[in-house]
């Protein structure tokens, strides 16, 4: 069985790579990065880190990438969930587009096959290490290719995210932060509060997509949409008072009503 690890350059899934380069966690044959191209400079520095510091230990770092979501985005809003005046988002195809598929095809072609040609690899010959802990038990699932089983390594130790965070900490190691693409509409507000206090460039793009991207082109081919946003509020992000927003956001003491499913995003 070959081991890969989908890195998400997230706390969780970098802290099953620490797990793995120590001892705790058995060796896998390579970690494989998919890079949107459009992450905020605290992830790009985490992937730099890191990526020198396991290659150090023996362990493969392997990047693909589906493409560049700011500009894929843009294209008929097809891959990326922009709000609408309905309450709901638009279909969500940037994970697997960005994501999963170059994740596959890396799994494929690491271990001699061809990217999607035959012949296919057997049943459960791919073994897909997930970065979900204890606290988000829920987001696992079955991995619909039958040649690829997903495993839950933090699950299995029952550690959740502050579990991990320690462990950082204990070795005197950087805390990676969440990673998602820089416009990603399932950010809440304190995210996009720390973006526009501590990346204010990253935020002034974000904000330049949301602008020229507000006329849903897909409105002319059925949607009852005629407008869409990043923010979840329906306003133009430089219009929210995301101070606000965040107070209330920990008032409640609730997740978003909205929040992105994937598996690779944000671990």
């Amino acid at each position: 069985m070959k081991r890969y690890l989908s890195w998400g350059l997230g706390v969780q899934s970098t802290w099953m790579l620490v797990m793995s380069a120590l001892g705790e966690l058995e060796p896998i044959d390579a970690a494989i990065v998919a890079d949107t191209q459009w992450e905020q400079q605290r992830t790009r520095d985490t992937f730099e880190f890191y990526s020198r510091w396991f290659e150090q230990r023996g362990i493969k770092i392997e990047v693909v990438t589906g493409g560049n979501m700011r500009a894929l985005g843009a294209a008929g809003h097809t891959h990326i969930p922009f709000w609408t005046e309905s309450g709901g988002p638009l279909n969500r195809q940037c994970t697997g587009y960005a994501k999963i598929v170059p994740i596959k095809k890396a799994m494929r072609r690491l271990s001699g096959y061809d990217e999607s040609l035959p012949p296919h690899p057997k049943a459960g010959e791919f073994e897909n290490w997930i970065g979900i802990s204890w606290d988000e038990w829920s987001r696992m699932s079955t991995n619909e290719t039958k040649y690829i089983t997903n495993r839950y390594p933090l699950i299995e130790k029952k550690l959740n995210r502050w579990d991990c965070v320690d462990g950082y900490k204990r070795m005197g190691l950087p805390i990676p932060t969440k990673s998602a693409c820089i416009g990603c509409p399932y950010r809440d507000a304190a995210s996009w509060l720390d973006m526009r206090h501590n990346e204010p460039e990253s935020f002034e793009d974000a904000c330049k997509f949301d602008e020229e991207n507000r006329h849903n082109p897909l409105s002319d081919r059925g949607s009852t949409a005629d407008a869409v946003y990043v923010w979840r509020g329906l306003k133009p992000l430089r219009e929210v008072d995301f101070a606000t927003e965040a107070k209330k956001q920990r008032k409640d003491k609730q997740t978003p009503l909205f929040v992105c499913t994937g598996q690779i995003c944000w671990t």
